[in-house]
């Protein structure tokens, strides 16, 4: 399989004004992700940008498009939030915020099966998220274990978005500071996977709910649906 055409960011590397990479995160066939420290959020975030190939491509740029126009339209506790794009500079991207915890998947595979008191939350959660990404005429492809991450701590928790960012800016330059649990943490609440307005097949919502609550069945940990890359 060829490699994947990369921009090669280092430590400290800029992609937009105030904006710097940390780490890089991997990716898919399309976009890279990379850990960023962003000056006007004053904070950690995560960057999903397309691959330098991609960069000039009619197609891809309008599919970050309307990536990103659905990312400022929807706003829901358990889907993950966007926060800027860079849509006509180099290179292409779409901010996105930065979450703790490991996915639903590593969750399972580390402890097995969540109990019947976990599945209940987790599936009221992910349930509410695709019912209201429905009501806004959006469909989500991709529901399934890998973008669901556990465990979230609550938005407005004083710690959380202060004390804690700092040090996690500063952890993120350092060797020793990588995750413990090796997730990357690009992933919040249900990720958005690849979407699409209209919602024809509510079946579909139904399927892609049971396909991924079924698979775990425990801690209480709050879920979050994230972008898939």
């Amino acid at each position: 399989m060829a490699d994947l055409a990369s921009w090669g960011f280092e430590e400290g590397a800029p992609i937009a004004d105030g904006r710097e990479v940390l780490k890089t995160l991997g990716g898919g066939n399309r976009f890279e992700v990379a850990l960023v420290w962003d000056e006007h959020l004053f904070s950690l975030a995560v960057a999903k940008i397309l691959r330098p190939d991609q960069a000039s491509d009619e197609k891809a740029l309008r599919e970050l498009r309307r990536e990103w126009e659905i990312l400022e339209r929807i706003a829901h506790p358990v889907i993950v939030r966007g926060f800027d794009a860079v849509l006509d500079g180099e290179p292409p991207h779409v901010l996105i915020e930065h979450l703790e915890g490991p996915s639903l998947r590593r969750l399972l595979r580390r402890g097995g099966p969540l109990p019947l008191q976990q599945l209940l939350p987790l599936a009221l959660h992910v349930a509410g998220a695709l019912q209201y990404l429905a009501n806004e005429g959006v469909v989500h492809l991709d529901v399934k274990p890998d973008n669901v991450v556990m465990g979230v701590p609550p938005r407005h928790d004083a710690e959380h978005g202060a004390e804690q960012h700092g040090d996690q800016r500063h952890r993120h330059r350092h060797p020793d500071g990588q995750r413990p649990d090796g997730h990357h943490p690009g992933h919040r609440r249900v990720e958005h996977g690849h979407q699409r307005h209209g919602d024809r097949h509510p079946h579909r919502r139904v399927a892609a709910l049971t396909n991924t609550v079924g698979r775990g069945e425990g801690r209480a940990r709050r879920p979050a649906l994230c972008l898939p890359t």
